[in-house]
């Protein structure tokens, strides 16, 4: 869908021949979430609720 859609919104930035190619701002900050997004799932999240308790439970004892 990422694909899909961000060719579409060339084609439309393509041909509005405006002066800003604004499609590359789109692209780039659905980039940067789809990224987050991946890294917390891989990592477990950085406010993982269960890591602090893990965390609380070996500080404990």
């Amino acid at each position: 869908m990422y694909l899909l859609i961000n060719a579409g919104l060339f084609g439309i930035d393509y041909l509005d021949n405006g002066y800003l190619n604004w499609a590359y701002f789109v692209v780039l900050g659905w980039g940067v979430g789809i990224l987050s997004h991946y890294i917390s799932l891989k990592s477990g999240g950085i406010f993982s609720v269960e890591k602090e308790m893990e965390r609380l439970k070996k500080s404990q004892g």
